[in-house]
């Protein structure tokens, strides 16, 4: 059975005004189109450390389930704007930025892309191994290079990762040449 057209961009639409439906949700589409203002600024003046230390949620930031909810379903409808690009590391970086410190594993991947073709580049979020703003079959063509957890430190690669042969270094291709 097919949804029929534009029933899924209502039901989004019901989504996003139950998530608006309070005042201080409203204030946390304003800090997060704030935090979407800057971010394009920051990250081509930071380090990628520097920038994930920066949006790192930290101990004193009031958090509970519902504001994290809300910043993933909010972060995913910022970079869906006409007048906004789309931008994955700015997406999962401005709903990392409002995760709930608990025993939930979050995770910040930085990867590549494993085989031809596509952005060769992505970043996405995860809560408790689930991507929170794409399916995880897409994910599934990415190596994790640099993967953070909740509070900003690097942890080790995702082991679902594939594994890529080592590229030969110049003498190596040198003497291939040869």
């Amino acid at each position: 059975m097919t949804a029929e057209p534009g029933r899924d961009w209502r039901h989004r639409g019901a989504r996003l005004r139950e998530v608006l439906g309070s005042p201080a949700n409203v204030l946390l589409l304003v800090r997060l189109l704030a935090w979407a203002a800057v971010l394009p600024i920051l990250k081509r003046t930071r380090s990628v450390t520097r920038l994930v230390t920066l949006m790192t949620p930290t101990a004193s930031q009031p958090s509970s389930a519902r504001i994290e909810r809300n910043a993933i379903t909010l972060s995913r409808w910022i970079y869906r704007l006409p007048f906004v690009p789309e931008n994955c590391l700015e997406r999962s970086l401005l709903a990392y930025r409002y995760l709930v410190r608990d025993r939930r594993e979050h995770r910040l991947y930085l990867g590549i892309r494993a085989d031809e073709g596509g952005y060769p580049g992505h970043a996405w979020l995860t809560v408790d191994g689930v991507p929170v703003h794409e399916p995880d079959e897409s994910l599934e063509a990415y190596v994790p290079l640099v993967v953070f957890d909740g509070y900003g430190k690097v942890v080790s690669t995702s082991a679902r990762a594939p594994r890529l042969s080592p590229r030969p270094t110049d003498g190596e291709e040198r003497r291939a040449e040869m």
